[in-house]
């Protein structure tokens, strides 16, 4: 198996922390309880107690990773080869495109699979499979990228909110196993949550379209960036990948039709996964105009909070007379008591209010998600005695959204306190910037609202007519 292999041999291990075969090496050990890892170099050494064995011949190895020199690139996949190996991981970049297409053609005319070549490896965090350099923290998204940078942004942004990944596919130049195979594999692994890819050149339309129909059938979604908006963005795929980039308004169109969320940076993806990844009873539904109530502890961050998610076609709709008198009993006189709520400093005297409003709204059925914004969170950070009240009060917060049945989404100044860690713990998405909630809230309720559009099938192919060749 690709994702879980019984053994793995890396050639081009080394003992030097700043070469790639350290790391590849390094992570390939990590996995010793599970497979059999044998590390290569025909020069010699050992890392960790483990020797580096001259060569791969004489070994049972099913998956090998290469980061040699191009030059011994096609030698060493050939002595994989006939050691029967099924699935070869080429790091090594610079190959002519002719070589590159006829080392797939020599892998798949044995029965093997290439991942690659210019590719930063994988990663299986259920199986302990650590091939590539860089952190990949645990978690929910299945990323496929052709960007090994962009991946080790997007597992930085996860790890800082409490996430990470199940699987991560480095593309490369795609000259085997590409985006929508790699898709694929997600739609059906049970690790993985929510699907996310960056590509620049998607290859086979159709299959595409189909593999995102498939994730929507099974509650997969998946949130995709590319480029190609501007010669610029074009110009500069094609000399990272070698790729032709796919025209963007053809993507955004199968995006549409198939179910997908094209967004335009990492951070919009994490954002939006963040919000997707909410305990499961709490994701946004599909609302022609979502309502969303707003909770804050200043006017001024309520008020720009309700035109951010205005301006990204949220309702911020009036209360009604009955919810606003609910909203006024929990709060003291001069508060501001309709949408959005100005809690007007009743939080500094009693940080139960937070709850008890939010609450209120999460239980009246005039809202599909409830937005707290400003202050919250970060009390104990200037007075550590508040510390074990605020983490209670969190909890009643996500206590509130899990009996109401509908998200509650925290915009906060502050960061990594422990009443954050008992919010994101909880499945209660926390952002540092009120658009990156406006973004993420709005997005998820797209996905939630698409119908898919089969895709054409393909033609059948005509039968063959005697006397034509």
């Amino acid at each position: 198996m690709l994702f879980d292999p019984a053994s793995v041999a890396v050639v081009g291990a080394s003992a030097q922390p700043g070469k790639w075969g350290y790391w590849l090496a390094k992570g390939a050990l990590a996995g010793r309880g599970r497979r059999e890892v044998h590390l290569v170099n025909r020069r010699g050494g050992s890392l960790d107690g483990v020797p580096f064995r001259a060569g791969l011949a004489g070994l049972a190895c099913e998956h090998v990773v290469v980061a040699v020199p191009l030059a011994h690139v096609r030698p060493v996949v050939a002595e994989g080869l006939a050691a029967g190996a099924r699935h070869f991981t080429v790091v090594t970049s610079g190959g002519d495109p002719a070589e590159e297409r006829a080392l797939a053609r020599e892998v798949i005319s044995r029965g093997a699979r290439l991942l690659g070549p210019n590719c930063m490896g994988l990663v299986d965090t259920g199986s302990e499979l650590r091939l590539s350099w860089g952190e990949f923290p645990a978690g929910a998204v299945g990323l496929v990228s052709q960007s090994g940078n962009l991946a080790l942004e997007i597992g930085r942004l996860l790890a800082r909110a409490g996430q990470g990944f199940s699987r991560f596919v480095s593309l490369g130049n795609q000259r085997d196993i590409d985006a929508a195979e790699a898709l694929e594999a997600l739609v059906g692994h049970v690790p993985t949550r929510v699907l996310a890819a960056y590509v620049e050149d998607f290859r086979d339309g159709r299959r595409l379209a189909r593999v995102l129909n498939a994730a929507h059938a099974a509650g997969k979604p998946v949130l995709l960036l590319t480029v190609g908006r501007s010669p610029a963005a074009a110009g500069a795929a094609a000399s990272h990948t070698g790729a032709l980039v796919s025209p963007y308004d053809t993507v955004a169109a199968v995006c549409r039709d198939s179910g997908a969320l094209l967004l335009d940076s990492a951070g919009e993806l994490v954002d939006t996964a963040l919000c997707l990844l909410a305990a499961p009873s709490r994701r946004p539904t599909a609302q022609p105009v979502p309502r969303v109530a707003v909770v804050g502890d200043s006017g001024g961050q309520g008020a720009l909070a309700a035109d951010a998610f205005a301006v990204r076609g949220a309702g911020v709709p009036e209360l009604s007379a009955a919810t606003a008198r609910r909203v006024a009993e929990a709060l003291p006189p001069g508060a501001g008591c309709h949408n959005p709520v100005d809690l007007a400093g009743a939080g500094e005297a009693d940080l139960g209010s937070y709850a008890r409003v939010a609450g209120t709204l999460l239980d009246s059925g005039e809202a599909d998600a409830v937005v707290l914004t400003g202050y919250f969170g970060d009390y104990a950070s200037a007075g550590p005695q508040r510390t074990a009240h605020e983490c209670e009060v969190a909890g009643a917060l996500a206590d509130a959204a899990a009996r109401a049945g509908r998200p509650l989404i925290v915009h906060t100044m502050a960061r990594d306190t422990p009443a954050l860690a008992v919010l994101r713990g909880r499945g209660t998405p926390v952002y540092e910037r009120i658009e990156q909630a406006a973004t993420a809230l709005t997005g998820a309720v797209r996905l939630a609202a698409a119908t898919p559009v089969a895709p054409p099938a393909l033609p059948r192919p005509e039968p063959p007519v005697a006397g034509r060749p």
